[in-house]
């Protein structure tokens, strides 16, 4: 295995939203009378809104008012950060300046929608550090599909089976299985489970131990 670019996730990989996210979604549904469960809410992690719209819909019924609780949660975390700042995640830094440095393309690839992704990079104040992203409004199928990887793939100009994805989710290490990259987890809130396990080149920790892996494969 060779690496020739990098496509990054970005919640839960480089800017250290996911906990915000499951506070604020507790409490909007606290505010419904709903308990939020904890397994369908881990389900759609790395999903586009579309599909998390429909999981929760399934669950709760079609009647669950999810868009204007989902306005009311983005109000909430958007107080909280203001507060108290949007920090990226341990090595995110340290890994985009790494390739930079050593002329390795990159890109980010999130299921997000276009407004959403750039609020966040903004306030994690990293946006500058980018010039190549896709997000969910610009896929018809989410991941685990594996459309939005490859249409990174081909804005790099890169074969996808020298392509490393960095990777949090399950559908994400799934999406990039499926387009014949290198799926490397780091998991955030939701440990790997045995599919997700065998599905990826490496499990680490974090994304210094990622950049060594990375390192690994460009001189291999």
């Amino acid at each position: 295995m060779h690496c020739k670019a990098v496509i990054f996730d970005m919640d839960g990989l480089l800017v250290d939203t996911e906990q915000i996210s499951y506070n604020t979604w507790h409490q909007v549904f606290t505010e419904e009378g709903l308990v939020l469960d904890d397994n369908i809410y881990f389900q759609v992690i790395g999903r586009t809104l579309p599909d998390f719209y429909s999981i929760f819909r399934s669950h709760y019924g079609e009647s669950l008012p999810i868009e204007t609780m989902r306005n009311r949660r983005i109000q909430y975390a958007n107080e909280y950060i203001r507060k108290h700042g949007l920090p990226t995640k341990p090595g995110a830094i340290e890994i985009v300046t790494y390739l930079k440095n050593n002329n390795i393309p990159y890109a980010i690839a999130s299921s997000s929608g276009h407004t959403r992704v750039e609020q966040s990079l903004a306030q994690a104040n990293i946006r500058e550090l980018f010039d190549v992203i896709v997000h969910g409004d610009q896929i018809k199928k989410g991941k685990p599909d594996p459309e939005i990887f490859l249409l990174a793939a081909n804005i790099l100009h890169v074969d996808p089976k020298v392509c490393v994805v960095l990777e949090d989710s399950k559908p994400g290490i799934q999406a990039a299985s499926a387009a014949g990259m290198i799926p490397i987890h780091i998991p955030d809130m939701v440990p790997p489970d045995e599919i997700t396990s065998s599905l990826a080149y490496k499990v680490c920790h974090s994304l210094h131990d990622a950049q060594y892996v990375i390192r690994g494969l460009s001189i291999s």
